[in-house]
């Protein structure tokens, strides 16, 4: 904990008198930091760490009972947030390092120390600390906010794939305001921008010489704000090469995409090349969608599943969708399941009015909140939110 008047306290301990004095004075130099208090030997070094909780303890490597190494290793399991910096005498070689790193000490100092020697390393560590109070942290430590990339794809083309990326994007952004993005990673021919009368988005294309540079803050360039809250990513406005968004650059918009955003909804063509092997093998769930109309939209499903199970995507982590369930169906639920041995985990019915919201650009989540269809991939949204986190595979 910081002092009363804010400045971050540093906590000295060594076994000479002299050096405790000198260390003292060149802490307090400038007014920027205050003594927490002194320790003389390594046990006192631990439980004063315990009992005051520095933001900084230095060390002196050749201290009494417990040496530097050992007491900023107990330090740092008993009181992890203070932040051990060794003071040994001499330059350190690869072995003192070695040490160092096991025992969790954060820089050395070289005795005799110099001002700006411990000034720059002072600094150095508040700056660590400080970031504990930044957006960035909070996300990153709050499990809740765990990034996940969902990927929805299917054996071919016409199945209603980008429909279902829309809408489960549109009810996640529902209960997660500001914390979804819909990414269509189609480069010929995405339908994204259309279905939700975007117009003039500027393609994650004209990025491509740029990934090396890019966070995401010019990633946000790239990004439209649709009316309810989503944000949306289109890859391409014309007609692209099937690889204009290389692996490079779909691992670069993914790392900048999870800084910022819980939920990423990923519309996939279906077509295995580098860049959708990687997006699939760094996806969360896998949304993998078919329909019961008839038997080689089925059996390309089936092949896709057959590929990535397994060296791609976890069976735990695959969603199998049935979409635009009709009583036309030539097929039935039972003839899906047995062909890919596993239950179907959601059946989406056929809404007539879906053509008719498409061709307006309005989400028919949104138009048509109450219907079925809608109840159904809201189901699949809340399937996915609750699903156990075991990380990528």
């Amino acid at each position: 904990m910081s002092s009363r008047n804010g400045k971050p306290r540093v906590l000295i301990a060594a076994k000479e008198r002299g050096l405790r004095d000198q260390l003292r004075q060149l802490v307090l130099a400038d007014g920027s930091y205050e003594i927490a208090g002194t320790a003389v030997d390594g046990q006192e070094a631990v439980q004063l760490s315990v009992l005051l909780r520095p933001e900084v303890i230095l060390i002196k490597s050749d201290l009494p009972i417990f040496n530097g190494f050992e007491a900023a290793e107990m330090i740092g399991l008993a009181a992890p947030e203070v932040r051990s910096v060794l003071v040994g005498d001499g330059q350190p070689d690869a072995q003192i390092l070695r040490k160092a790193m096991r025992s969790g000490l954060r820089a050395y100092l070289t005795s005799p120390v110099s001002e700006p020697e411990l000034r720059e390393a002072l600094e150095n560590l508040k700056n660590i600390g400080d970031r504990r109070f930044t957006p960035e942290y909070e996300t990153a430590t709050d499990p809740s906010q765990l990034p996940k990339v969902i990927v929805v794809t299917g054996g071919k083309g016409g199945i209603g794939k980008s429909t279902i990326a829309t809408s489960l994007a549109m009810c996640l952004a529902q209960r997660f305001p500001g914390k979804v993005v819909l990414f269509d990673m189609y480069t010929q021919f995405g339908d994204i921008a259309t279905m939700l009368n975007i117009t003039s988005p500027k393609p994650l294309c004209e990025l491509v010489q740029a990934m090396d540079e890019m966070d995401l803050e010019m990633l946000e360039g790239y990004m439209v704000e649709h009316e309810t809250g989503l944000k949306v990513l289109v890859s391409t406005t014309n007609a692209q090469p099937i690889d204009a968004i290389s692996v490079s650059s779909a691992e670069s918009t993914l790392h900048n995409l999870k800084r910022a955003y819980t939920y990423i909804v990923v519309d996939m063509p279906p077509i295995l090349h580098a860049t959708t092997l990687y997006m699939l093998s760094h996806c969360y769930s896998l949304v993998l969608v078919t329909n019961l109309f008839d038997m080689p939209t089925v059996r390309d499903a089936k092949e896709l599943y057959s590929i990535v199970l397994g060296d791609y995507v976890p069976e735990e982590k695959i969603f199998l969708v049935a979409n635009r369930i009709s009583k036309y169906d030539r097929l039935t639920l039972s003839d899906v399941e047995r062909l890919f041995g596993r239950p179907v985990s959601a059946q989406v019915p056929n809404d007539r009015r879906l053509v008719s919201a498409v061709n307006q650009g309005v989400p028919f989540v949104k138009a048509y909140s109450r219907s079925p269809l809608v109840t159904a991939v809201d189901k699949i949204a809340q399937d996915i939110i609750h699903q156990e986190a075991v990380g990528v595979n």
